[in-house]
């Protein structure tokens, strides 16, 4: 199963790529100021090497067209629609929680089965795994 962050990440990079292919077209078309062309230049290269607020820009889109794409009901297959939900913090202190509780939950427009995120589980290495024998 590929996680919510990662799907973000692929459609971020995606737009990251979209976003590039339209600022090279308009720099090879019309005349722009310096200023702008050298800024945009700075942003024309893979997603993975750009900086942590650039990804979160690009992610910050990525989140508005993941919230419109229709998920079936995994849960009771009914035929409805998972719609994303932010999820309220406990305490209404986000200070206190791992990345976990910014997963949306996501809720079926049918049946109102609820999907919610539980947390990532560390996956065993070979190492821990000969160390218990159960390898």
């Amino acid at each position: 199963m590929v996680s919510f962050k990662k799907v973000i990440d692929k459609l971020a990079d995606l737009e990251h790529q979209q976003w590039m292919f339209w600022s090279k077209d308009i720099a090879s078309k019309e005349k722009l100021s310096a200023s702008r062309l050298e800024r945009w230049k700075k942003y024309w290269k893979p997603f993975k090497k750009l900086s942590k607020e650039v990804k979160d820009q690009d992610r910050e889109w990525a989140e508005k067209v993941f919230e419109i794409v229709p998920i079936k009901c995994p849960i009771w297959q009914c035929g409805g629609i998972m719609q994303t939900k932010e999820r309220k913090l406990p305490n209404n202190d986000p200070l206190e929680y791992d990345g976990d509780w910014q997963t949306p939950d996501l809720i079926c427009s049918n049946c109102g089965a609820i999907y919610q995120f539980q947390g990532f589980k560390k996956k065993r290495t070979k190492k821990e795994a000969k160390q218990d024998g159960t390898d």
